[in-house]
């Protein structure tokens, strides 16, 4: 089997035409892992960033929810009185009609704000789109991003029991993975939120594994170009959960599934759950 994983691996680098057997072969769904022997596949921002819906818009996120994926990832940030949003960017302009950046900005006038292009897609509130997907098993990847500042003036223990506070009420837990590249951040949500997984957002394996070694957490989110096989065999055997996302075409997709991590994040949603999501229950 570890044979016939390589062999297919190296035909993925290749691109070469060969590629549809490793998809068809049963061997490529074996999968051990720390997640009951099975890859979570997550769409990155809702459909990716190549869609035509602009990322963790809720046109995007339900897309990606019909699409068959089992999982969001969301980039979520906290206004300035406290509420959590869905959006990327440190500056509002990078990717809004507004001005300024969510964390300077009240609930209110982001409620208002829409993205640029066309269209006319409204930023989202964490809340709205977890309260319309309580029932079900959709799992819930929220990469939680904050300014610096945050870490000194006592935002960050706000931003925790705001997240904590929200999971809690709507009982999702157990479906909810929070990422950040805060370790303190992590620890404020565990104890807020026992039940939710805690992923350190890192560039660095060795840094994450070090760190995890003073740190409770739950695993590590990282590019599948930092990282290689060999080590995300050996986060598993260190108890730690392996997210890899950059998978923005159909051959990085299965370049990371073969990687076998725990979860993908990917800007190709459709492709994985063709190739992988709906096969794996039939192998």
């Amino acid at each position: 089997m570890k044979a016939f994983r390589r062999s297919c691996f190296i035909v993925v680098i290749f691109l070469s035409p060969a590629i549809l057997s490793c998809r068809k072969d049963p061997s490529l769904y074996r999968v051990k892992n720390l997640s009951g022997n099975k890859v979570n596949v997550f769409g990155h921002g809702g459909m990716g960033m190549m869609h035509r819906y602009p990322m963790n818009s809720s046109a995007s996120l339900e897309e990606c929810v019909s699409a068959g994926a089992d999982g969001v990832e969301m980039d979520v940030r906290m206004s300035a009185d406290d509420e959590l949003f869905l959006f990327h960017d440190a500056s509002l302009e990078a990717a809004s009609g507004c001005n300024g950046s969510v964390e300077q900005t009240p609930g209110q006038s982001l409620s208002l704000c829409s993205y640029k292009g066309p269209g006319s897609h409204r930023l989202e509130k964490l809340r709205d789109f977890l309260v319309q997907h309580v029932s079900g098993d959709l799992l819930f990847a929220l990469d939680c991003k904050m300014p610096d500042v945050f870490l000194t003036n006592g935002r960050m223990e706000l931003f925790a029991d705001s997240l904590g506070s929200l999971v809690g009420r709507l009982g999702l837990a157990a479906r909810v993975k929070v990422e950040s590249q805060y370790p303190w951040f992590l620890r404020l949500v565990k104890e807020r939120s026992p039940g939710s997984e805690t992923y350190l957002y890192c560039d660095d394996f060795q840094v994450a594994l070090d760190v995890s070694a003073t740190q409770p957490l739950d695993g590590i989110t990282i590019d599948r170009e930092k990282i290689t096989p060999s080590q995300v065999y050996e986060s598993q055997n260190a108890g730690l959960k392996v997210t890899l996302f950059n998978t923005r075409t159909e051959a990085q997709n299965l370049r990371a599934l073969l990687m076998n991590p725990d979860n993908i994040q990917t800007d190709r949603v459709k492709h994985l759950v063709e190739v992988y999501v709906k096969r794996r229950e039939l192998n």
